[in-house]
């Protein structure tokens, strides 16, 4: 897989980047929701065992998701479109649902 030379990963340290592309090899072709739910149980699981008292997990917490918002939103433009500077490397694939009236649940 070839590295976008503008992706701020680079910057990363080698540990950071290596586990990253282990983790893209690893959820490659999953669901996006079980990607997605997998990466927030394991912030959950990390913040629980370094975090004693709820009231310090849920600071911790927020200020996780506060730097995940800020970095998600430097990928759109202040039109709120996203920016198309990375190439899609990763595919995740969301499942199918068949909403045909003949479907039987």
């Amino acid at each position: 897989m070839q590295i976008n030379p503008q992706d701020p990963l680079l910057d990363a340290p080698k540990t950071e980047r290596d586990l990253w592309m282990e983790v893209g090899k690893v959820t490659s072709g999953y669901p996006a929701e079980i990607v997605m739910s997998i990466g927030i149980n394991i912030v959950i699981d990390t913040i629980r065992q370094l975090r004693p008292t709820q009231k310090t997990a849920l600071d911790a917490f927020d200020e996780v998701m506060g730097r995940v918002r800020s970095r998600l939103a430097e990928h759109y433009g202040n039109n709120g479109v996203r920016k198309n500077i990375f190439p899609f490397d990763q595919i995740i694939k969301g499942e199918f649902v068949d909403f045909s009236k003949d479907r039987k649940w």
